[in-house]
């Protein structure tokens, strides 16, 4: 097991609480660990919290209101101290191996943002990152408006096993689950609201 002491994980408490414990036993069991663990606490039961709080593998950040994910993520950023960031739902099971990927991806290519191809349970496509195509249409401000493909590495649904190649050239991963460089996040319009999840970090 290595710590990788560049990167910190991310992790905001979105879905139910149940699968809080899971997510983040999932991030301690990799080969290649995070540095620092942030568990973004929105509004948990108090059982939760306690739980939480006393996790001494996380640091718990305990956000009282019911804040939206990117405005938890953003207080999270504030405490963030290394050059690249991991964003994570607590509802997001790591595969072996997942960290050790991602970061290997952004080094070897200089990515400003990679995205694992997020599957679900039964193991079929849930995302697989993005793309922006050409503009097609004028909006009423007179500016391009880009259609976006959300498949760009597999199509929704589409069994994991009939997913060819390995590493895909993207334009927009979602936040559900995204290894990133702070520094990148923190820029101006990127952890916005009111933004779908699969455009929140363009």
């Amino acid at each position: 097991m290595t710590i990788a002491n560049d990167l910190t994980a991310v992790v905001v408490t979105r879905h139910g609480h149940g699968t809080t414990a899971l997510t983040i036993d999932g991030l301690h069991r990799q080969s290649v660990r995070p540095g620092r663990v942030l568990v973004a606490d929105i509004a948990s039961p108090d059982r939760v919290a306690e739980r939480l709080s006393t996790d001494s593998r996380v640091e718990h950040i305990r956000i009282d209101q019911l804040v939206s994910r990117q405005e938890a993520r953003r207080r999270c950023l504030e405490e963030v101290d290394t050059e690249l960031v991991l964003l994570l739902d607590n509802n997001m099971l790591l595969a072996d191996g997942a960290i050790d990927a991602m970061l290997a991806a952004a080094a070897e290519t200089g990515a400003v943002q990679v995205g694992p191809l997020v599957a679900t349970r039964g193991g079929s496509v849930h995302y697989s990152g993005g793309v922006f195509e050409r503009a097609r249409s004028l909006s009423s401000l007179g500016r391009r408006i880009a259609s976006r493909r959300q498949d760009a590495g597999g199509q929704f649904l589409t069994p994991v096993e009939e997913i060819q190649g390995g590493r895909k050239k993207i334009e927009f991963v979602e936040s559900h689950c995204g290894l990133a460089r702070t520094e990148a996040l923190r820029r101006p319009g990127v952890l916005v609201e009111g933004m779908h999840n699969a455009h929140t970090m363009c």
